[in-house]
């Protein structure tokens, strides 16, 4: 099996733009920072807004990374619709991100909110690569 590499880097570029509004609207809006410090024992202290920023892009890069293995595996299963992208993201994401905040939220203290907000972001990002990849990278 080919891949077009080229239509998957072009896939990747629209996925990594829409990744990176959707993780402000999701993630960092400024009314998620309430329920960021209703418990705020669990999240990290940084020493400075440097150290913060760091934790931030490489949340980011992180996300942006999870896109590119998503594309490719739509591409080496050879994908051809938006349906099967869209279906295989949302596998992506009941296993992956789904199952671990649901499970973080019956052991740690986190508000319903970033709960609810983590887990609609980890599914935008899923539905923005598989969206692009059927739009871009099919053959």
């Amino acid at each position: 099996m080919q891949m077009d590499w080229l239509r998957l880097i072009k896939a990747f570029g629209v996925a990594a733009l829409c990744i990176f509004f959707t993780d402000w609207y999701f993630f960092g809006r400024p009314s998620l920072h309430g329920p960021y410090q209703r418990f705020p024992g669990v999240w990290r202290k940084y020493a400075d807004k440097s150290d913060e920023i760091r934790s931030i892009v490489y949340g980011t890069a992180f996300a942006f990374a999870v896109s590119a293995i998503f594309l490719i595996v739509c591409g080496w299963l050879n994908i051809h619709s938006i349906t099967d992208a869209v279906l295989l993201g949302a596998a992506f994401w009941l296993a992956g991100p789904c199952a671990l905040l649901l499970s973080y939220k019956l052991v740690m203290n986190l508000d319903r909110t970033i709960i609810l907000n983590h887990g609609l972001g980890w599914l935008a990002r899923f539905m923005a690569s598989a969206v692009a990849y059927g739009l871009l990278a099919r053959g």
